[in-house]
């Protein structure tokens, strides 16, 4: 139905981001936080959890940055919120503080509800190369040691990218290594957004046509021959991709959602326990300095 109102940025559903750290082991070309605001002092965790209650939002997104290399910030602050929340979600690159803290890791695992790990490469070396990482521990072999006991609540995400995962032939394999040799049983694809230069389009690699990503949704299930794996594709529509255009079905929709106004109970948590009802970027002149 053109009017189902099933993507992130329809603001009807109930999500509280949580930036808890700017920090990270990583500086990602195509990070979605590199025209986020700089780091602001990280507040106790009682603040964070008292700002978490008050929000009054019932699912959880721990975001950073690289949030594990707070491991013990982390789990104490998701040791509190637990039974004042329904769902609680965390996404890293996997840190090598994870060795360092992997007792503590293990119990923040069993207090989860999923973990989404961010992979772009199979291959350790080139994986470490992309995310332009400041540690060269393998990864993939920290994953693959995770799925071991925890695959069920693992989600892990790859990127297309112009010299990464860019073809047809280079999807389907990863897909197929990181399901056999990584035990990873949920695969998300995304399309790079905000990143014109490296943006690649799954229906161009893969020779096929799907529905507006806008009008009819950002996330859909796909199938790949050779892989069991749950398979979740999310796109990049033209609010977030610069070279794709909108479909009559999608400016229909956005004017309903104008009229409208839909609603919801999304927040960003910042590391200072401040909540906005958006992300907050940079100005244009704090980016050209």
């Amino acid at each position: 139905m053109i009017f189902n109102r099933n993507n992130a940025c329809d603001r009807i559903y109930d999500s509280l981001d949580v930036r808890f750290t700017r920090v990270c082991d990583n500086r990602c070309r195509f990070c979605i936080e590199q025209n986020g605001i700089d780091a602001l002092e990280e507040a106790p965790v009682s603040k964070l959890v008292y700002s978490t209650i008050a929000s009054g939002i019932r699912s959880v997104l721990i975001l950073g940055g690289e949030p594990l290399l707070r491991i013990p910030r982390v789990l104490e602050y998701v040791q509190q919120i637990r039974d004042k929340v329904d769902t609680i979600y965390l996404t890293t690159s996997l840190p090598a503080t994870i060795y360092a803290n992997y007792d503590m890791f293990e119990e923040l695992m069993s207090l989860l509800d999923g973990l989404n790990v961010s992979i772009q490469s199979i291959w350790p070396e080139e994986n470490n190369l992309i995310l332009r990482a400041s540690s060269k521990h393998n990864r993939l072999e920290l994953l693959k040691r995770i799925n071991s006991r925890w695959a069920d609540k693992v989600r892990t995400s790859i990127n297309l990218t112009w010299n990464g995962i860019d073809s047809d032939a280079e999807l389907s394999y990863t897909c197929r290594t990181l399901e056999k040799e990584y035990g990873c049983k949920h695969i998300k694809i995304n399309e790079l957004q905000h990143a014109e230069a490296q943006y690649v389009s799954y229906e161009e690699i893969m020779q096929c046509k799907l529905p507006p990503p806008y009008s009819t949704g950002c996330q859909t299930e796909v199938t790949m021959k050779g892989v069991t794996a749950k398979l979740v594709l999310k796109r990049s529509c033209f609010l977030t991709e610069s070279t794709l255009k909108a479909s009559w079905r999608d400016l229909i929709k956005a004017l309903c959602n104008w009229v409208y106004k839909p609603r919801n109970k999304f927040a960003v948590m910042y590391e200072d326990g401040r909540r906005l009802p958006y992300w907050q970027m940079k100005r244009k002149e704090e980016k050209q300095q």
